[in-house]
């Protein structure tokens, strides 16, 4: 993941906590397939798709 431009790198069971208006992304790097499970603390939330 890069997370406000730091990259992080995520395992199976770990749990990353991103702050509200945080940019960030993503990346299955393995062969296996990514499965995660996102969290939002509103009802709402806006998605704003960056560049890479």
């Amino acid at each position: 993941m890069v997370v406000d431009g730091e990259e992080v790198v995520a395992g199976a069971g770990d749990i990353v906590v991103i702050e509200s208006a945080t940019p960030h992304r993503f990346t299955a790097i393995g062969d296996e397939r990514l499965d995660m499970v996102c969290v939002h603390a509103s009802d709402r939330f806006i998605i704003e798709w960056l560049g890479n």
